[in-house]
């Protein structure tokens, strides 16, 4: 792991990491570096970070927390968790608000995702879309849709 933890702060370090972030790098383990990673998105998908083959090999380690590598889904419902992550993924799923947990997740699109998304409840479901992918959706009302741009 230390190989790979290596790598991906050094590929931090030249797509322009904060001084703090990569302090945070140095001392986190791999659990930590990927609560780190959901915690800002923006940074990593605006400049493409880690890579789709990164991910890839990282795909069985993450894929239980909310981050999908090249998945196909079919009318899953994703709602337990604040962000959800989607790299190249396709298919068609369901969110909403989660009434137990009071949250409403934010989907981030990366990597060519192709993605029909429908809202179950009346409410607004943020998705940020880096380059590159599609959202279709049956509830157009209720997805609030960002495009983001790669750097």
């Amino acid at each position: 792991m230390d190989k790979l933890k290596e790598n991906l702060m050094a590929l931090a370090r030249d797509n322009g990491i904060c001084s703090e972030g990569y302090e945070h790098m140095r001392v986190s383990d791999f659990d930590r570096l990927v609560e780190y990673y959901i915690q800002n998105p923006d940074w990593c998908m605006e400049r493409g970070y880690p890579s789709l083959q990164t991910l890839r090999e990282l795909a069985h380690r993450v894929s239980g927390r909310g981050i999908f590598v090249e998945r196909t889904f079919h009318g899953q419902r994703l709602d337990g968790r604040l962000v959800y992550i989607f790299h190249n993924c396709r298919g068609q799923i369901t969110t909403g608000l989660n009434v137990k947990d009071a949250l409403i997740p934010m989907l981030y699109l990366a990597n060519g995702t192709e993605l029909h998304i429908n809202v179950a409840e009346n409410v607004k479901v943020p998705v940020y879309v880096f380059g590159g992918c599609k959202v279709t959706t049956d509830t157009p009302g209720r997805l609030r849709i960002y495009k983001e741009e790669l750097l």
